[in-house]
């Protein structure tokens, strides 16, 4: 189960697929139908990239994605 009242979670959610900022945080209901059924771990890799710094760090996620 997901929390989607979760700032930190929504903040994440909209870094990842750099979403436009809106002013209901609306995020997660957006794209949580994509990671059914774990959202759970989707939760935990949320967490991770702001617990490190990814999603305050002023580069998108495709930055941070290393080419083979």
């Amino acid at each position: 189960m997901m929390s989607y009242a979760d700032v930190g979670l929504q903040r994440a959610a909209r870094w990842v697929y750099d979403l436009p900022e809106a002013p209901k945080l609306q995020y997660l209901q957006q794209v949580e139908g994509r990671w059914s059924p774990y959202r759970s771990v989707a939760s935990l890799y949320l967490w991770a990239a702001i617990d490190h710094g990814y999603v305050d760090s002023g580069r998108d996620l495709a930055s941070f994605v290393v080419a083979e």
